[in-house]
């Protein structure tokens, strides 16, 4: 696993920052715009969603049901 950098408040690697970046940029959202509590809780929720996302994707590719 790589080198964890704070965006935003939270921990993250750089492709997951990469992979923020990307979302930021096709949702149009500009950072400067929001607080720095707003902030942090975007990039909390963006990284849940993911986490959750390819989480669901594992347990399908493994058909392992919970």
């Amino acid at each position: 696993m790589g080198k964890k950098e704070t965006v935003y408040g939270v921990e993250m690697t750089s492709i997951e920052e990469m992979q923020f970046a990307k979302f930021r940029n096709n949702k149009g959202i500009a950072m400067n715009t929001l607080t720095q509590a707003e902030r942090t809780e975007l990039v909390k929720s963006w990284l849940r969603s993911t986490d959750e996302y390819i989480c669901s994707v594992a347990i399908k590719s493994t058909n392992v049901s919970i």
